[in-house]
């Protein structure tokens, strides 16, 4: 929506005097300049979730292992009752 909203506004000023021409190039710059932060802006969360779940993919083969002890000490456990 916002993409036809800027291309409508940009293409009335297109054809415009010199002062509109001014005025697209404003708006279409601190669009894009909006544009390009909130992609940082989502990159960056995208990252943070990244870098969350290789921890916890790292992470598993340690809780797997600690299971697998915890059971092989309850079965033992049991087996002596």
């Amino acid at each position: 929506m916002s993409n036809k909203i800027r291309s409508g506004i940009a293409e009335r000023l297109k054809d415009g005097d010199v002062t509109d021409e001014k005025c697209r190039r404003l708006i279409v710059r601190e669009l894009d300049d909006i544009k390009s932060k909130l992609d940082g802006l989502a990159r960056k969360d995208l990252l943070s979730s990244l870098c969350f779940l290789q921890e916890g993919v790292n992470g598993l083969p340690q809780s797997l292992l600690q299971v697998d002890s915890r059971s092989a000490r309850e079965t033992s456990f049991q087996g002596k009752s």
